[in-house]
């Protein structure tokens, strides 16, 4: 109920603003491509003790974005987009690609291909009448489509190497600011850098790992620790 809100807001928001004549020749189309490094732990139980074993990994992904100017120099910006979201954590879970010890399994990564929605807001200052520096806030809402989970080893009675769902589930959201810099290469086409700093990565359950008794948390797929990333773009303005 909240990812509809937000998008309708987004999307009312954006009709309101194609009234505005004079923010005709100030809106873009963009293509982006975020990279994200994430250092982030899992949780289960052994014998009643918590355990949080962490992995550090990447992600990335591919959006195209429709940016509008709101008033001035603030823009707002609705997207949609292809992410990969992976985490090289060793953890519990069920694997199906053995039916004799499929409980002994822990995996040594696993990796959600999502479609992704992004949503922002931003501001952008212009230096000279080549360079903008920019500033942006963004919420990203991944639901995932293809999940892979790999062993970290094998029984022997395994007869595949690597497990494979297609669950359409929401994995959580990534809410996140970025500030960069954008070069005009003509009249029409930009160029630009954004450093990433993620600073809320909210992510729900997996029921791919073993649900514990001693606490309800077993079943998250992450917790993040630290974050960062990058992500370099092309737009066509219009």
């Amino acid at each position: 109920m909240k990812k509809t809100t937000l998008i309708l807001v987004f999307i009312a928001m954006n009709i309101i603003c194609f009234s505005q004549e004079k923010n005709k020749q100030n809106n873009s189309v963009s293509l982006s491509m975020p990279v994200i490094w994430n250092n982030s732990n899992g949780i289960y139980y052994s014998l009643g003790n918590k355990k949080t074993p962490t992995g550090k990994a990447s992600s990335y992904g591919i959006v195209v974005n429709y940016n509008r100017l709101l008033h001035k120099n603030w823009y707002t910006t609705i997207g949609v987009g292809y992410y990969k979201q992976s985490f090289n954590i060793i953890r519990p879970f069920e694997f199906d690609g053995d039916t004799v010890t499929n409980l002994l399994y822990s995996t040594k990564q696993y990796n959600y291909h999502c479609v992704l929605i992004n949503l922002g807001f931003g501001y952008s200052y212009s230096l000279n009448t080549k360079v903008k520096l920019n500033g942006a806030a963004a919420i990203n809402l991944l639901n995932s489509f293809k999940q892979n989970y790999t062993p970290t080893n094998y029984s022997g009675y395994q007869h595949k190497t690597t497990q494979t769902n297609t669950r359409k589930m929401p994995i959580g959201y990534i809410a996140n600011i970025s500030l960069g810099a954008e070069y005009l290469i003509s009249k029409k086409i930009s160029v630009g850098i954004d450093a990433l700093l993620p600073f809320v990565n909210k992510w729900k359950y997996d029921v791919v790992f073993i649900k514990s008794g001693f606490g309800d948390d077993s079943q998250i797929i992450a917790e993040n620790k630290f974050s960062f990333g990058t992500a370099i773009s092309c737009k066509y303005h219009f």
